[in-house]
Protein backbone atom coordinates (compact mmCIF):
# COMPACT_ATOMS: atom_id res chain seq x y z
CA UNK A 1 0.00 0.00 0.00
CA UNK A 2 3.38 2.22 -0.14
CA UNK A 3 2.85 2.67 4.05
CA UNK A 4 6.20 2.39 4.67
CA UNK A 5 9.78 3.17 4.28
CA UNK A 6 11.92 0.38 3.19
CA UNK A 7 13.72 -0.53 6.46
CA UNK A 8 12.00 -2.57 8.87
CA UNK A 9 13.21 -3.67 12.35
CA UNK A 10 11.75 -7.00 14.28
CA UNK A 11 12.10 -7.62 17.63
CA UNK A 12 10.96 -11.09 18.38
CA UNK A 13 10.73 -12.44 21.92
CA UNK A 14 10.32 -16.42 21.83
CA UNK A 15 9.94 -19.26 24.33
CA UNK A 16 12.51 -21.53 24.72
CA UNK A 17 10.84 -24.44 22.12
CA UNK A 18 11.78 -21.91 19.78
CA UNK A 19 15.84 -22.59 20.14
CA UNK A 20 15.06 -26.84 19.30
CA UNK A 21 15.50 -29.58 20.83
CA UNK A 22 19.54 -30.08 21.21
CA UNK A 23 21.08 -30.05 23.80
CA UNK A 24 22.57 -26.56 24.20
CA UNK A 25 23.72 -24.87 27.83
CA UNK A 26 22.40 -21.50 26.87
CA UNK A 27 18.64 -23.31 26.83
CA UNK A 28 18.47 -25.44 30.30
CA UNK A 29 16.04 -23.89 32.42
CA UNK A 30 18.80 -23.02 35.19
CA UNK A 31 20.09 -20.91 32.28
CA UNK A 32 16.83 -19.16 31.14
CA UNK A 33 14.63 -19.16 33.87
CA UNK A 34 14.59 -15.58 35.27
CA UNK A 35 16.58 -14.13 32.23
CA UNK A 36 16.38 -12.24 28.91
CA UNK A 37 18.68 -12.92 26.01
CA UNK A 38 19.38 -11.65 22.58
CA UNK A 39 20.77 -14.55 20.30
CA UNK A 40 21.50 -14.69 16.40
CA UNK A 41 22.88 -11.30 16.01
CA UNK A 42 24.94 -12.28 13.17
CA UNK A 43 21.79 -13.43 11.26
CA UNK A 44 18.94 -15.74 11.92
CA UNK A 45 17.64 -18.19 9.89
CA UNK A 46 14.64 -16.90 9.35
CA UNK A 47 16.16 -13.45 8.55
CA UNK A 48 16.49 -14.77 5.08
CA UNK A 49 12.76 -15.61 4.22
CA UNK A 50 11.39 -12.76 6.14
CA UNK A 51 13.01 -10.19 3.53
CA UNK A 52 11.97 -12.72 0.81
CA UNK A 53 8.39 -12.08 1.92
CA UNK A 54 8.90 -8.27 3.00
CA UNK A 55 9.81 -8.15 -0.62
CA UNK A 56 7.04 -9.03 -2.56
CA UNK A 57 4.61 -7.29 -0.28
CA UNK A 58 7.20 -4.19 -0.81
CA UNK A 59 7.02 -4.85 -4.93
CA UNK A 60 3.60 -5.58 -4.96
CA UNK A 61 2.78 -1.95 -3.46
CA UNK A 62 4.59 -0.33 -5.89
CA UNK A 63 8.06 -0.27 -4.34
CA UNK A 64 11.21 -1.59 -5.57
CA UNK A 65 13.69 -3.96 -4.56
CA UNK A 66 14.27 -5.04 -1.48
CA UNK A 67 13.69 -3.57 1.99
CA UNK A 68 16.59 -3.71 4.75
CA UNK A 69 15.22 -5.68 7.39
CA UNK A 70 17.13 -6.24 10.91
CA UNK A 71 15.58 -8.98 13.14
CA UNK A 72 16.56 -9.42 16.80
CA UNK A 73 15.21 -12.58 18.64
CA UNK A 74 14.86 -12.66 22.54
CA UNK A 75 14.79 -16.32 24.78
CA UNK A 76 12.50 -15.23 27.11
CA UNK A 77 11.62 -17.95 30.42
CA UNK A 78 8.35 -19.94 28.82
CA UNK A 79 8.22 -22.68 26.79
CA UNK A 80 6.08 -21.66 23.58
CA UNK A 81 4.85 -18.75 21.79
CA UNK A 82 6.40 -15.62 19.95
CA UNK A 83 5.46 -12.03 20.31
CA UNK A 84 7.20 -9.72 18.03
CA UNK A 85 7.39 -6.34 17.74
CA UNK A 86 8.05 -4.99 13.92
CA UNK A 87 8.96 -1.01 13.30
CA UNK A 88 8.42 0.69 9.84
CA UNK A 89 8.84 4.14 9.33
CA UNK A 90 5.23 5.81 7.67
CA UNK A 91 5.83 6.85 3.93
CA UNK A 92 3.77 9.84 4.60
CA UNK A 93 0.79 10.28 7.07
CA UNK A 94 -1.33 7.59 8.46
CA UNK A 95 -3.85 7.58 10.96
CA UNK A 96 -4.13 4.11 12.93
CA UNK A 97 -7.77 3.74 11.55
CA UNK A 98 -6.32 3.84 7.71
CA UNK A 99 -3.53 1.57 8.86
CA UNK A 100 -5.97 -0.98 10.60
CA UNK A 101 -8.31 -0.80 7.64
CA UNK A 102 -5.89 -1.57 5.63
CA UNK A 103 -4.62 -4.89 7.61
CA UNK A 104 -8.13 -6.07 7.91
CA UNK A 105 -8.91 -5.77 4.21
CA UNK A 106 -5.41 -7.48 3.63
CA UNK A 107 -6.44 -10.44 6.10
CA UNK A 108 -10.03 -10.61 5.63
CA UNK A 109 -10.00 -14.23 3.73
CA UNK A 110 -7.23 -15.60 6.48
CA UNK A 111 -8.86 -18.19 8.53
CA UNK A 112 -6.39 -17.97 11.19
CA UNK A 113 -5.03 -14.49 11.47
CA UNK A 114 -7.22 -11.94 13.47
CA UNK A 115 -6.38 -7.98 13.79
CA UNK A 116 -7.33 -7.08 16.78
CA UNK A 117 -8.27 -3.36 19.25
CA UNK A 118 -5.68 -4.63 21.77
CA UNK A 119 -2.19 -5.46 21.88
CA UNK A 120 -2.32 -9.26 22.15
CA UNK A 121 -0.41 -11.39 24.62
CA UNK A 122 1.19 -14.64 23.70
CA UNK A 123 -1.67 -16.60 25.89
CA UNK A 124 -4.34 -15.39 24.30
CA UNK A 125 -3.14 -17.63 21.18
CA UNK A 126 -1.58 -20.51 23.19
CA UNK A 127 -2.77 -24.21 21.59
CA UNK A 128 -4.04 -22.67 18.65
CA UNK A 129 -3.01 -22.04 15.04
CA UNK A 130 -4.10 -18.22 15.33
CA UNK A 131 -1.73 -15.12 14.66
CA UNK A 132 -2.94 -12.29 16.41
CA UNK A 133 -2.09 -8.73 15.03
CA UNK A 134 -2.19 -5.32 16.75
CA UNK A 135 -1.34 -2.38 13.92
CA UNK A 136 -0.81 1.00 15.97
CA UNK A 137 0.90 3.73 14.58
CA UNK A 138 3.41 5.85 17.03
CA UNK A 139 2.35 9.98 15.97
CA UNK A 140 5.61 11.23 17.78
CA UNK A 141 8.17 9.07 15.44
CA UNK A 142 5.64 8.99 12.75
CA UNK A 143 6.27 4.83 12.53
CA UNK A 144 3.98 1.63 12.00
CA UNK A 145 4.36 -0.59 14.97
CA UNK A 146 2.92 -3.88 14.55
CA UNK A 147 2.76 -6.70 17.51
CA UNK A 148 1.86 -9.80 16.46
CA UNK A 149 1.30 -13.25 18.72
CA UNK A 150 1.60 -16.97 17.94
CA UNK A 151 1.80 -20.28 19.60
CA UNK A 152 5.14 -21.11 17.97
CA UNK A 153 4.08 -25.16 18.18
CA UNK A 154 1.20 -24.86 16.17
CA UNK A 155 1.24 -21.59 13.93
CA UNK A 156 4.82 -21.48 13.73
CA UNK A 157 5.37 -25.09 12.57
CA UNK A 158 3.22 -27.99 12.63
CA UNK A 159 0.29 -25.94 12.28
CA UNK A 160 1.41 -24.46 8.83
CA UNK A 161 2.31 -28.05 7.88
CA UNK A 162 -1.05 -28.97 8.19
CA UNK A 163 -2.32 -25.64 6.48
CA UNK A 164 -0.45 -26.39 3.49
CA UNK A 165 -0.92 -30.19 3.18
CA UNK A 166 -4.90 -29.13 3.26
CA UNK A 167 -4.30 -26.45 0.74
CA UNK A 168 -2.05 -28.87 -1.65
CA UNK A 169 -4.96 -31.79 -1.48
CA UNK A 170 -7.72 -28.99 -1.86
CA UNK A 171 -9.02 -29.62 1.58
CA UNK A 172 -10.63 -26.80 3.37
CA UNK A 173 -7.50 -24.76 4.83
CA UNK A 174 -9.07 -24.88 8.32
CA UNK A 175 -9.54 -28.70 8.73
CA UNK A 176 -7.87 -30.23 11.61
CA UNK A 177 -6.73 -26.66 12.91
CA UNK A 178 -9.77 -24.93 14.36
CA UNK A 179 -9.28 -25.90 17.94
CA UNK A 180 -9.61 -22.70 20.28
CA UNK A 181 -7.07 -21.11 22.14
CA UNK A 182 -6.26 -23.02 25.24
CA UNK A 183 -6.66 -19.21 27.28
CA UNK A 184 -8.34 -18.63 29.38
Amino acid sequence: QGMIAPRVIIDAKSGVSGAGRSLKLDSHFSEVDESVSAYALDGHRHQPEIAQELAVAWNRGGGKGMPAVTFVPHLIPMTRGILATCYADLAGEWSVEQVRDVYRRFYAQEPFVRVVDAPPGTKQVWGSNYCYLYPVVDKRANRLVVISVIDNLVKGASGQAVENMNLLFGLPEQMGLEALPIYP
